[in-house]
C-alpha cells in the first residue's frame, strides 16, 4: 500500500466475519470424547501429524472426525487415510470429505474439542467457527493462530510436533481433570465469541 502512495493512517485490517452459532453440546452421555478437525486434507493443515499424535493416545477413549475436502491434494489425503489404517485407527478417525453447512454445524455441535494441527494459518476461519460454538481448542503456533485464538481458550504447540500435540490432547481427554480443563476453556471460548464480528459488522 505504501508503494501506491496510500498513507498508512488510511489502511485498516478487517477481521473476517463469524456468525453466531449454537453452543456445542458434545457427544451423547457415555460416549467417548469427540475431536473435530475442519480443513481441507492438504499438507499445510497437518492431518498426518494429527493421526500420528492420536496413535500415541490409542490407550484412552476418543473418536475423531476430520471434515474437509479430500480432492485438493488427493495423494496426501490417501497417504493420511492409509496412515490411519496402518496405525489401526480407521475405526476411530473418520474422514467425511467436504460437508454442507448443516452437516458441518452438526459436527461442531457434537464435538468435545476442536483440533487444528496446521503448519501455518493466515487467520484460521475454522478456529473462529470453533470459538463461536464454545469449543476448547488444540492447535499450533503456526502463522496467525496465536493472534486468532485467545490463550485461555486453547493449548498451542509447535507445528509438526506430534509428541507435543499428543500431550496437549491427552491433558484434555483423560479423566475428571481433563473434563474440568475442557470446561474452563469452553467457558473462555464462549466469552470470546461475544467479541467476534459478524459478516455484516465486518462489511
Amino acid at each position: 500500500m505504501e508503494d501506491y502512495g496510500v498513507p498508512t493512517a488510511r489502511v485498516r485490517a478487517v477481521l473476517p466475519g463469524t456468525e453466531p452459532a449454537r453452543p456445542a453440546q458434545g457427544p451423547a452421555a457415555g460416549e467417548a470424547p469427540r475431536l473435530l478437525c475442519v480443513g481441507s486434507v492438504v499438507p499445510r493443515k497437518g492431518q498426518d501429524v494429527l493421526v500420528r499424535a492420536l496413535a500415541r493416545l490409542r490407550h484412552i477413549r476418543w473418536s475423531c472426525v476430520c471434515a474437509g475436502s479430500l480432492d485438493r491434494a488427493p495423494a496426501f489425503a490417501s497417504t493420511v487415510r492409509a496412515l490411519a489404517a496402518d496405525e489401526e485407527l480407521a475405526d476411530r478417525v473418520a474422514f467425511t470429505g467436504e460437508c454442507g453447512q448443516q452437516a458441518l454445524d452438526d459436527l461442531y455441535h457434537s464435538a468435545s474439542l476442536f483440533v487444528l494441527p496446521s503448519h501455518h494459518e493466515g487467520y484460521g476461519m475454522a478456529l473462529a467457527e470453533a470459538l463461536a460454538r464454545g469449543l476448547p481448542i488444540v492447535s499450533t503456533t503456526g502463522g496467525a493462530v496465536p493472534h486468532t485464538v485467545p490463550a485461555a481458550t486453547a493449548i498451542l504447540v509447535t507445528p509438526g510436533d506430534e509428541a507435543a500435540l499428543a500431550d496437549a490432547l491427552g491433558h484434555l481427554l483423560v479423566g475428571p481433570a481433563g473434563a474440568s480443563r475442557r470446561a474452563r476453556m469452553a467457558s473462555a471460548a464462549r466469552t470470546h465469541a461475544l467479541c467476534l464480528p459478524t459478516w455484516d459488522r465486518a462489511a
